[in-house]
C-alpha cells in the first residue's frame, strides 16, 4: 500500500506484505518511490502509466529514497497472490 505525499507527489510505501514481490525485492515500509524504471514516480497516475507496458514475469527497477538517501530494488512481478 502506498499514498501520494501532498508535499513533493512522491509514492510513500505504508505496508509491504511478508514473502511478497515488493518484499522480496527489499522495498521497506516509509521508502518514497522516485522512479519506475527511469519515469519519475509522482503520483498514482504516473506509476499506473509505468506499469501499464508491464506483463507478468517482467521486473521493475524502484528508485527509492530511503532515510534520505538513494536505494535502487528490483521488484519481479508475478501473477498468484503469497499463501496465507
Amino acid at each position: 500500500a502506498s499514498r501520494a505525499r501532498a508535499e513533493d507527489g512522491l509514492l510513500e510505501v505504508l505496508d509491504v506484505e511478508k514473502d511478497s514481490p515488493s518484499a522480496l525485492g527489499g522495498l521497506q515500509v516509509g521508502d518514497l518511490i522516485v522512479s519506475l524504471d527511469g519515469a519519475a514516480g509522482r503520483g498514482r497516475g504516473a506509476r499506473a502509466q509505468a506499469m501499464a507496458g508491464k506483463r507478468w514475469g517482467d521486473s521493475a527497477e524502484l528508485s527509492v529514497r530511503r532515510n534520505g538517501e538513494p536505494v535502487t530494488v528490483y521488484v519481479l512481478l508475478r501473477r498468484q497472490r503469497p499463501a496465507s
